[in-house]
């Protein structure tokens, strides 16, 4: 059960270790568990990949659907949400696509920025 796993998730067992847990929207009884180094996120990552590229963060687009994109979109980067994604990230968006990321919501997002690019 999710309530075991969380027991189980604790000093000593999860020292330095962050973890999350998410119920599915989408399926009845599925649940995520997310285990990551408690010093790291998406939006720290992304910060270190546009470092080490010399690349401008006010150039930058991140999209995302769910709670573990919440650090990416704390960034002072271009946000942008798929319809699909929580509520939480849909409130931090810039941008919320028509589609879904089922339906090739990050392709509708490009393919809007490649038709201005071209005009």
């Amino acid at each position: 059960s999710i309530k075991m796993i969380e027991a189980k998730m604790q000093f000593p067992y999860a020292f330095n270790l962050k973890t999350s847990f998410y119920k599915s929207q989408d399926q009845d009884g599925v649940y995520f568990l997310e285990i990551r180094n408690k010093n790291c996120s998406k939006g720290d990552g992304l910060l270190m990949l546009l470092k080490y590229l010399k690349l401008n963060i006010n150039k930058t687009a991140v999209i995302g659907d769910w709670y573990n994109d919440r650090s990416l979109f704390r960034t002072k980067a271009l946000k942008i949400a798929v319809a699909n994604a929580v509520d939480d990230i849909k409130n931090m968006a810039d941008f919320i696509t028509k589609r879904t990321n089922e339906e090739d919501g990050t392709a509708e997002f490009l393919e809007m920025i490649l038709k201005a690019k071209k005009s």
